[in-house]
């Protein structure tokens, strides 16, 4: 059974001052809505602010305008722009992205086609060990 991580509407909120506090990040991103959590982040070694925090809305349109707006500002970050994004999905401890992610492929350069041909069947074979012979000596060839 797989478990997946629901979506939040969660913000990164980078290059801020080290002064920084939870209270002024909740102030700050609290006028474009409800702010569920704040986090600022901290250097698991040294305990030293990274100088970026997470910032949880209770709504996607909260947290979209909130970027929309203080992205390149100027307000706790000091003499740089801040750097306000949607966050980066949750990863699992095995490092790969919890959630509903697409999977890709990369097939490479497809030259003719008889290699479309045998991509596609190596595509539907689901890369079974005894067919991956057979197909190696087509490609090679």
């Amino acid at each position: 059974m797989a478990c997946y991580a629901v979506l939040q509407p969660k913000l990164f909120v980078g290059q801020l001052l080290p002064a920084v506090t939870k209270d002024e990040l909740i102030a700050r991103f609290g006028q474009y809505g409800t702010v569920v959590q704040c986090t600022p982040l901290y250097h698991h070694d040294t305990g030293k602010f990274k100088g970026c925090a997470m910032v949880l809305f209770q709504k996607w349109a909260e947290a979209e305008t909130a970027m929309e707006n203080e992205n390149g500002s100027y307000s706790l970050s000091g003499d740089r722009p801040m750097i306000v994004k949607f966050a980066d999905p949750s990863r699992r401890a095995d490092g790969v992205t919890a959630g509903i992610t697409p999977k890709k492929l990369f097939v490479g350069q497809v030259r003719s086609p008889t290699y479309m041909w045998a991509s596609r069947c190596a595509l539907q074979l689901g890369a079974q060990r005894q067919n991956a012979a057979c197909l190696r000596s087509i490609f090679v060839a």
